[in-house]
């Protein structure tokens, strides 16, 4: 069974529950492709949990620690994904105590959040200097995308930043 599910990547908790859901209604995860769409097979319905792991190339940052520490210490098995799709690793139960990765994943998308909002920042001041100088078609829809762009980046980093504050005061 396909199914397609959007979710902004810093939602990834989203994903992962409802990836347990379907596991718990008897479909297993085989593979993920693009992002968004999850190919399912029939199994036998079981409580586990699923981890959503990140990584761009030339971040500072990276989860491959906390990737390699999934499969050695939890016996986090690889689910198969396509090129543009996050390292997913099912692990056999809930019980396990996995608060290290989801505190890791929130602070790398913060930063990567932060890299990406000064990217397209840049980006609408370039296209602003560029319509105002000589005004554009062009120019204008490279502005409404970087617009757009920065407010998409910032909204996830504010949720990144709340689940990170929130992780503090606990």
């Amino acid at each position: 069974m396909l199914r397609f599910f959007w979710y902004p990547q810093w939602a990834s908790e989203r994903a992962e529950k409802m990836v347990e859901s379907m596991e718990e209604k008897g479909y297993r995860l085989e593979n993920i492709s693009c992002f968004w769409f999850f190919k399912f097979k029939p199994s036998k319905p079981k409580p586990v949990r699923y981890f959503f792991s990140y990584y761009w190339r030339n971040n500072r940052i990276d989860l491959t620690g906390i990737d390699m520490e999934l499969q050695r210490s939890y016996a986090a098995h690889p689910v198969r994904t396509g090129n543009f799709s996050p390292n997913v690793y099912r692990i056999a139960t809930r019980e396990k105590d996995i608060s290290f990765a989801l505190e890791a994943r929130r602070g790398f998308f913060c930063y990567v959040l932060g890299q990406w909002m000064m990217a397209d920042l840049f980006l609408l001041v370039i296209s602003l200097l560029c319509c105002f100088f000589e005004p554009s078609l062009p120019v204008f829809f490279m502005m409404s995308i970087s617009l757009f762009c920065l407010i998409y980046h910032f909204v996830g980093y504010l949720h990144c930043r709340a689940a990170v504050k929130q992780n503090d005061s606990e």
